[in-house]
C-alpha cells in the first residue's frame, strides 16, 4: 500500500488494541508519510494515523531507544512548520512521547538523559508554554549557549539551538515578531559577545533555519520598531548604548553570508539616522566585493559608497544617532550586565501587536 494513501487506522484493528504485524507496518507507514508530507502540521490523516496508534498503547510497547528516535524525528520534521492553530495538539503528542520514554526508562534514562530534557522542553515550545521552555534555556547557557560556533553542523547536533530555534519560531507564531527576536537576541547574547564583542576572530552564525524569519523582518517588517527599542522592553547590557542590538542583526547576516540583506539593513538604518558598527560596514562591503569577484557594477558601487557614509538624517523619536559600539564610559541603566537573568521574568504581551508581519 502507498505510504502516501494509507488505509483508514480504523479499518485495520488497530484502534481496537489488535497487536501484531498490522501495528508495526501502520508505524512504518507513519514514518514515511511524516517524512514526505509537506504541511505535517496541517495533514488529516496524520492526525488520524497518531490517534489510532495512541488508542492501541503501540507507543507504549516500543522500545525505549526506538521511541525515542522516532520522537526526535517526528520533532525534527515539524520544527519550521509552526502554525496558528495547530500548535498545541502537536505539543501534547510530544509530552505524551516523553512521558513515556521517562516512565519505561527508568534507570535506564541516563544515557539519554539529555535528549529527553531538550525534547520536553521543544514540546512546551510547541504548546505555547515559553516559561518552561525557557528554564531549559536558562539552566544550560554558560556552558553550551556561550561557546564559539564555526559551522552549520553545530546547530543541528546541538540539543541547546534546537531547543532555541524552536522557541524563537513559535514565540513569533503565538506573540509576535518583535518579542520572539527579542528572546533571539538575549539568548545569544553571550556567545555573541565572545564571539564578536571581545575581539574574538571568525564570524557570529545563526541557525540556516532562522534565516528566512530575521531576512523577513528587515525586507517585510515595519522598520520603525528597529528604530525604538525602547518599546520592545529588550534588556540592554550596560556596558552598551539602547541600539546594539543593530549591531547584532548585521553581524548574523554577515556571518550567514547574507551581504546584500545586511547591506539593505544598513541604508534603512542610515535613512532612519542610526547605523551600526564601522567593522560590520567594513565586513559587509567586503562580502559584496568577493560574491561579484572585485568588479563590482556601478549601482553596487554606488550602494557601497552609501553605506559607507555616516547617516545624515536626524535620529528617529526616542533614539540615539551613531553607532551601536561598546561604550565604556555609558551609564550603568539598572539592567544587569548578563541580559540572560532576564529571561524568566520577561514576560510577553498579553496580545500580538498590530506590527506583526506573520498573523495567519
Amino acid at each position: 500500500m502507498p505510504p502516501s494513501s494509507p488505509a483508514d487506522p480504523a479499518s485495520n484493528g488497530l484502534s481496537s488494541g489488535e497487536s501484531g504485524p498490522t501495528q508495526s507496518d501502520t508505524l512504518v507507514q507513519y514514518k514515511m508519510l511524516l517524512a514526505r508530507s509537506t504541511t505535517i502540521m496541517k495533514n488529516v490523516e496524520l492526525d488520524r494515523w497518531f490517534g489510532a496508534l495512541q488508542a492501541c498503547n503501540y507507543f507504549r510497547r516500543m522500545p525505549t531507544r526506538e521511541l525515542l528516535k522516532f520522537t526526535q524525528e517526528m520533532t525534527h520534521s515539524l520544527d519550521m512548520q509552526v502554525c496558528v492553530g495547530y500548535i498545541q495538539p502537536w505539543g501534547s503528542r510530544m509530552l505524551y512521547l516523553t512521558d513515556i520514554i521517562k516512565e519505561n526508562a527508568s534507570k535506564s534514562l541516563l544515557p539519554f538523559q539529555e535528549e529527553v530534557e531538550a525534547l520536553v522542553a521543544r514540546a512546551h515550545a510547541f504548546e505555547g508554554n515559553s516559561n518552561e521552555a525557557k528554564k531549559y534555556i536558562l539552566q544550560h547557557m554558560e556552558t553550551k549557549g556561550s561557546h564559539k560556533i564555526v559551522s552549520q553542523d553545530h546547530f543541528d547536533k546541538s540539543h541547546f539551538y534546537q531547543v532555541l530555534t524552536i522557541i524563537v519560531v513559535s514565540l513569533k507564531i503565538i506573540v509576535s515578531w518583535e518579542y520572539s527576536l527579542s528572546f533571539l537576541l538575549q539568548s545569544s547574547y553571550l556567545r555573541w559577545k565572545r564571539t564578536v564583542l571581545t575581539g574574538g576572530v571568525g564570524k557570529f552564525l545563526v541557525d540556516k533555519k532562522l534565516d528566512g524569519l530575521l531576512q523577513s523582518m528587515v525586507k517585510d517588517g515595519d522598520f520603525t520598531s528597529f528604530m525604538d527599542w525602547s518599546r520592545w522592553h529588550f534588556c540592554t547590557p550596560r556596558e552598551y548604548k539602547d541600539d546594539y542590538p543593530l549591531d547584532f542583526l548585521v553581524a548574523a547576516f554577515i556571518g550567514n553570508g547574507h551581504y546584500r540583506t545586511a547591506k539593505d539593513f544598513i541604508e534603512k538604518l542610515h535613512r532612519g539616522g542610526k547605523s551600526c558598527s564601522a567593522s560590520l560596514v567594513v565586513a559587509t562591503i567586503r562580502g559584496l566585493l568577493a560574491e561579484c569577484n572585485g568588479l563590482p557594477d556601478n549601482l553596487l558601487l554606488e550602494q557601497i559608497a552609501a553605506i559607507s557614509q555616516p547617516p545624515t538624517v536626524g535620529p528617529a523619536s526616542g533614539s540615539k544617532q551613531g553607532s551601536s559600539s561598546v561604550d565604556p564610559e555609558a551609564p550603568a541603566r539598572g539592567f544587569s550586565e548578563d541580559p540572560v537573568s532576564r529571561l524568566l521574568t520577561d514576560q510577553p504581551p498579553h496580545k500580538r501587536t498590530h506590527r506583526d508581519m506573520w498573523t495567519a
